[in-house]
């Protein structure tokens, strides 16, 4: 699966898609491709009609991305334990009943959080756009983006408890998406330690116990797999309003809700899914052990899909746990825009270079 050609036309798509999904092609379908001289073969799947029946059947399975992680590290003696263990532990990589039941209980803390910080999140916007205000006005538009879910993250660790929250910025790095499907070396190992420092920071007085490192597992959800789709998301849609003129600004901040904004900027921009059963879909046959790769940004805005129809947060049981969560966080984030917006010095952005990786993520001009 790990094939550069397959790879290098997965980053041209991602590459080539806008801030703002919903301005696509016309027919996602000319973008389906399979890779038959593979082994296993490979089938990137862009409609909405595709994506959405793979997702909803449960004999496509989970790639097993902890397992390559993990061949990794024997091969290149690389130390990989903590993002494997992340990964194992996460219900993204799990099947069946294994699945619901740990579904279940991520469902339940990230709804717990949701209830208990709603407020907490509202307040947070309101004071990170006053503190944009001109004179004091960014010149990156991931100004108005990164700062603010930075710190609801760290908000929701430190309800968890204050070592979780001060080891919040050096876990989360540099952004390196553990969810890809080509892992570079290095960076890898140094995500890996990462991992690991924040699961022996838990360690309350020396306490090493398989309950502790079982939370913390939990808590680098937020870091690991949560920041980058909401930051990603949040700042695709404020360069999308860049290339608006004032009026068109307007009236696009006035009316999105945090649905939309998902829907419009879509994060997530791939995931992966592997047959266990003989299907066709969009007249491709997909035979047991062929891997598929599913275009959600294409698929989201495949013909007269609307929000409603949003693939943003994937679909099926394996439906993103954290949505609520998330549409929390940046609905508050949109309700603090909404009164702050024609205060920002809109003409002083400078947009950033998107970055090609599973999550949308932005590089800022200076960086």
């Amino acid at each position: 699966m790990q094939t550069l050609n397959i790879y290098q036309h997965l980053m041209r798509l991602v590459r080539n898609r806008g801030h703002d999904a919903s301005l696509g092609p016309e027919n996602p379908r000319e973008l389906n491709r399979s890779f038959l001289e593979e082994t296993p073969h490979v089938h990137v799947i862009c409609t909405h009609e595709g994506c959405r029946s793979i997702l909803q059947d449960a004999s496509f399975a989970q790639p097993k991305i902890a397992e390559a992680v993990a061949e990794i590290g024997r091969h290149l003696g690389v130390e990989v334990r903590a993002i494997g263990e992340f990964l194992r532990y996460n219900p993204i990589q799990l099947d069946g009943e294994r699945h619901r039941a740990r579904r279940g209980l991520f469902l339940n803390e990230y709804n717990g959080k949701r209830k208990d910080l709603a407020n907490t999140f509202k307040a947070m916007a309101q004071a990170h756009f006053a503190r944009l205000r001109a004179p004091a006005a960014p010149d990156a538009a991931t100004a108005l983006t990164e700062p603010y879910v930075d710190h609801a993250l760290r908000a929701v660790l430190e309800s968890h408890g204050a070592s979780a929250a001060a080891q919040y910025d050096s876990a989360r790095g540099d952004g390196y998406a553990v969810f890809e499907y080509v892992h570079p070396p290095a960076r890898l190992a140094e995500k890996s330690r990462q991992a690991e420092d924040f699961l022996a920071g838990l360690a309350h007085a020396g306490d090493a116990s398989a309950a502790v490192r079982e939370q913390g597992l939990f808590m680098l959800s937020y870091v690991l797999q949560g920041r980058d789709p909401l930051a990603g998301g949040l700042a695709a849609y404020v360069h999308g309003l860049l290339d608006l003129d004032e009026a068109e600004r307007i009236a696009r901040i006035d009316t999105t809700t945090a649905k939309t904004l998902f829907w419009r900027s879509a994060p997530v921009n791939y995931i992966g899914r592997v047959a266990t059963r003989a299907r066709m879909v969009d007249g491709i046959e997909i035979a047991p052990g062929d891997h598929v790769l599913l275009m959600l940004p294409w698929a989201s805005h495949d013909g007269a899909c609307t929000a409603k129809d949003s693939l943003a947060f994937g679909g099926g049981s394996h439906i993103c746990a954290g949505q609520a969560l998330a549409l929390t966080i940046a609905e508050a984030w949109l309700e603090g825009l909404r009164k702050h917006h024609r205060h920002l010095d809109w003409s002083g952005l400078k947009p950033g270079c998107a970055r090609p990786l599973v999550f949308r993520q932005y590089r800022n001009p200076s960086s």
